[in-house]
């Protein structure tokens, strides 16, 4: 099975974009890094997640290379790297450390692999089946803490205030990552891989599959511009990544309190990548980064 359309997108919702994304000629993976809660917050703490999306970006890249490598066993690899690289900050808190959620797709002869960590997205269509693959656990208890933060605004706090407000019971939800009962995430702990959305897809030529991070997602899930990820696949036959992101950003724009469709920020980091299969030799590449 051939790549014949590959498109990439990857845009920054503040200074600092902690979402990342990468591919090879049969792999494709992104990520969205999680920052310390802590307060004040610093430079230090931005840094480290970066520091972690890079570390795991560089042991797919290296990892993917031995093609009969599972999924599960490269990232075990970069479990231990990290975990290892972290030793000695055992006593801070959970919501102390970075973390990151990751969808990583491998494509074989007739099936497609693949490994979710977190709230990122695989959305896979062939002809009239379409398969939405996500880990919903954090998107639940992030309901319950924007539903807080929707009741600090109706008391007239900021959108910015009173995400300043529900720090508490941010930092309670993080503190259940990696724990039973709560959500999986990478960030080193070994459990977690154990624990990560596995599978295989059978492909057919005109298959086709989104990897995306939260921030992407919201065009789904948040601001309800397509009813499905079906309706999403539908436009990219006319459309592009990168117009698609476009609607988005306009979306958030028109919203900055996130009163009309409540978020924890206007703007998130925002990350997709598309990939069309076939058996023609064309391959269409696209990809932007800001």
């Amino acid at each position: 099975m051939k790549v014949i359309r590959l498109e990439a997108i990857s845009l920054a919702g503040s200074d600092i974009n902690e979402d990342l994304y990468g591919y090879d000629a049969q792999a494709f993976w992104v990520m969205d890094g999680a920052t310390a809660l802590v307060t004040p917050y610093t430079g230090d703490a931005a840094a480290e997640v970066c520091w972690l999306i890079n570390k795991v970006d560089g042991i797919i890249r290296s990892g993917i290379k031995e093609r009969n490598a599972a999924l599960p066993e490269i990232m075990s690899m970069a479990a231990l790297t990290v975990r290892q690289e972290l030793a000695g900050n055992e006593n801070r808190q959970p919501w102390e450390f970075p973390s990151c959620s990751i969808a990583l797709a491998r494509v074989n002869k007739d099936f497609l692999e693949y490994f979710l960590l977190g709230d990122v997205t695989l959305a896979f269509k062939s002809g009239e089946e379409l398969r939405v693959i996500s880990d919903d656990a954090i998107r639940k208890l992030d309901a319950k803490a924007i539903k807080e933060k929707l009741r600090f605004q109706a008391e007239g706090l900021t959108s910015a205030a009173a995400r300043q407000a529900i720090l508490p019971i941010l930092r309670r939800h993080r503190s259940l990552m990696n724990t039973p009962g709560g959500y999986w995430i990478f960030n080193g702990s070994p459990e977690a891989i154990k624990n990560a959305l596995t599978g295989t897809i059978n492909l057919d030529k005109g298959s086709e599959f989104i990897l995306a991070t939260d921030g992407f997602a919201r065009l789904v899930d948040t601001f309800h511009v397509y009813p499905t990820w079906g309706f999403l696949f539908h436009d990219l036959k006319k459309s592009s990544l990168t117009e698609l992101a476009e609607r988005l950003r306009q979306l958030e724009q028109d919203d900055l309190e996130c009163l009309q469709y409540p978020r924890f920020s206007p703007h998130d980091d925002a990350t997709a990548l598309y990939v069309e299969l076939g058996h023609e030799a064309e391959r269409r590449t696209s990809s932007t980064s800001a």
